[in-house]
């Protein structure tokens, strides 16, 4: 007792002194000084703290990953396969070892976790081996000195069952900035000073790790949970931001973030995203042991919580679940990150095969709202993702949007780059717009009211739906032959078109290069193979029957330069189509874009499916009567050969 007495007495004087430290807040927002475990807001909800910085888990005060940079994390979680212990390729008896560091709550959250996994193991791939190092009382400052406890554990785990560090693949990093006092006997300094601090020393643990780790891609950072009557709140709450800035600072692609070794940058840190954040400032005392660690129903908790995060993860799916099979369960519906919120009053229907492609089910998935008076209006939703990387998944967030306004919404798998080459993916989109045009009065879909929508590589595909319908060569043979693939409107967001000229504006891509997504996709160099680029290319086939489009873009987009759009929506506008060019000022690749953005793409679809005058004939002539070049762009002119178009300077 005379110890525990003398901690909080402590921690108290440690509270009183950060109080008087912080500056006053605002009246509307969060303040230190005012400080109620009863009202301080969990981060996840937003808003501003002492009226200037921001919450929420990403940028914009979002929960949702952004969809940049969760393609770059699929991208990522592809290259994630077992290893032997020389970090070489073995399918058999390699290893994908994910490695947990943190301090003992950590260690505490984390055996329970492992006991819950066990369960589950039929879901689980087999290679996939989980590595507790957590050590009580090593915090991040600990951990950051970079030898010690953490890391001689570290070493003694992986060594037991043979195991090696280029094993490594994945991190969990959970831990904790508090304390009564810092490693040099001192208070923590005030916010945000202390918490700008904390985002340095992250980044500095993981590229440590990333050096000893040759092979670790993926790190998922979290917080710790609320400590009850201990002084070290409002502290606890307040490092989030360390790992929001962390995290954003990748997102913005700020110099010392890379995680790819690429345009001259050295991979210098994982891959990061936030795990499940668990703050929760309703848990009173019989939730702890002590006021800090967790007893055993906070536990539960944190293994629900995490346990939920990593099945309905996108990233997390690709290198923890096994692929859908035998003895495999699926995974329930759960409102994620990026599935969005609970979709109440739609009828889902999963894994709708729209066709075969040399024996491979090619799947979408459709949400349909249950209260609607006639055929429902059509939204396809295409997925982004360099043609390389991406699912249908995230099509579930674009249904939590649309559905309460009357849109059905299907969302579409496609074949990608690494399994088959260019038009394929055209081919595929082309198919399930036939496919849910051949069953509209099944699922009541309105087969005149279709709308393409896409992101990135799926706007690209999108703008290709609206602009080669009728075009033959890119209308394949995958089914249903007597349908048109036409849509009636275009929201093509930051999608690729001409690709030969996307080196003419910055980009943190050679995309000129041949590993670039686009050579990937067509299957070589773009530039050594203009008219494969060509026959790839919405502006192509411009014509005078396309639909409306909306195209939405970042002007700052490193990935994608906002080029692309302008030379599609001028091809349009020559050739007397409707059009729109929404330039988000300073939006990157898929970044920055808020509710201004959301509601142009509201009224877009409220204007052209619901005001009973869709754009765009359900048919259009095909090549044979309607040549596919139409327009010229610039000095760049466009000649018909072999029944596409091919260009030439």
């Amino acid at each position: 007792m005379p110890v525990l007495g003398a901690f909080l007495t402590l921690a108290a004087l440690w509270r009183v002194e950060h109080i008087m430290a912080e500056p006053a807040g605002n009246s509307t927002t969060q303040s230190a000084r005012a400080f109620d475990a009863d009202t301080l807001s969990p981060f996840t909800e937003g808003g501003l703290y002492l009226g200037q910085h921001e919450m929420g888990l990403y940028p914009g005060g979002r929960t949702e990953i952004p969809d940049s940079h969760l393609q770059a994390g699929l991208r990522v979680a592809q290259a994630i396969q077992p290893l032997d212990a020389d970090g070489q390729p073995d399918a058999r008896s390699g290893r994908v070892v994910a490695l947990i560091l943190g301090h003992s709550n950590c260690k505490m959250y984390f055996t329970a976790f492992h006991e819950e996994l066990k369960k589950h193991d039929v879901e689980l791939r087999p290679h996939v081996k989980f590595i507790n190092a957590a050590v009580g009382g090593q915090q991040l400052p600990e951990i950051r000195q970079l030898k010690g406890k953490v890391w001689d554990l570290t070493d003694r785990l992986l060594s037991r069952p043979g195991y090696s560090r280029r094993q490594v693949q994945v991190l969990f990093l959970h831990t904790t900035y508090h304390g009564w006092k810092d490693l040099d006997g001192r208070p923590p300094r005030p916010f945000p000073e202390t918490m700008r601090q904390m985002q340095r020393d992250l980044g500095e643990v993981l590229a440590h790790c990333v050096s000893i780790y040759p092979n670790l891609r993926i790190a998922y950072l979290t917080c710790d949970g609320f400590h009850h009557y201990t002084g070290f709140e409002p502290h606890v709450w307040q490092e989030a931001f360390g790992f929001k800035w962390l995290i954003e600072s990748q997102i913005k692609d700020e110099e010392g973030t890379a995680f790819e070794d690429r345009d001259g940058r050295t991979r210098r840190l994982p891959w990061l995203q936030w795990g499940p954040y668990i703050w929760d400032n309703t848990w009173d005392s019989t939730y702890f042991t002590d006021g800090v660690h967790p007893a055993s129903k906070a536990r539960a908790i944190f293994v629900r919580k995490y346990w939920g995060f990593l099945r309905s993860d996108e990233v997390a799916q690709m290198w923890l679940l096994r692929p859908g099979g035998e003895g495999a369960r699926k995974p329930p519906p759960a409102a994620s990150r990026r599935t969005g919120p609970p979709l109440r009053g739609v009828k889902v229907v999963k894994d709708l095969e729209y066709a075969r492609a040399d024996g491979r089910k090619l799947l979408l998935d459709l949400y349909l709202p249950e209260r609607a008076s006639g055929p429902r209006p059509l939204v396809v939703w295409i997925h982004g993702g360099g043609w390389s990387a991406g699912s249908k998944e995230g099509g579930r967030w674009r249904a939590s949007q649309l559905t309460p306004k009357g849109y059905a919404v299907a969302s579409i798998g496609y074949r990608l780059s690494g399994e088959a080459k260019f038009p394929a993916q055209i081919h595929d989109c082309k198919a399930a717009v036939r496919f849910l045009r051949a069953n509209a009065e099944k699922y009541g879909i309105d087969p005149n009211r279709i709308v393409a929508w896409g992101s990135s590589a799926g706007g690209h595909l999108a703008a290709l739906l609206g602009t080669s319908g009728g075009v033959e060569e890119l209308e394949g043979d995958l089914g249903n032959p007597d349908q048109s693939s036409c849509v009636q409107a275009v929201c093509d967001f930051f999608g690729p078109t001409d690709f030969t000229k996307m080196n003419d504006f910055p980009s943190a891509i050679d995309h000129d290069a041949a590993r670039s997504p686009e050579s990937k996709l067509i299957g070589g160099p773009i530039q050594q193979n203009k008219d494969k680029v060509a026959k790839a290319n919405p502006i192509t086939y411009v014509g005078k029957d396309d639909p409306p489009f909306l195209i939405v873009h970042g002007d700052q987009d490193r990935a994608v330069p906002y080029n692309q759009s302008e030379l599609l929506h001028e091809a349009l506008k020559k050739a007397g189509i409707e059009t729109t060019l929404h330039r988000v000022k300073g939006g990157g690749h898929g970044r920055g874009f808020g509710p201004r953005v959301d509601a142009k793409v509201s009224a877009f679809f409220d204007k052209h499916l619901k005001s009973g005058k869709a754009g765009g004939p359900a048919t259009r002539p095909t090549t044979a009567t309607q040549p596919a070049m139409k327009i010229l762009s610039g000095e760049r002119r466009l000649i018909v050969v072999n029944g596409y178009s091919t260009s030439f300077q």
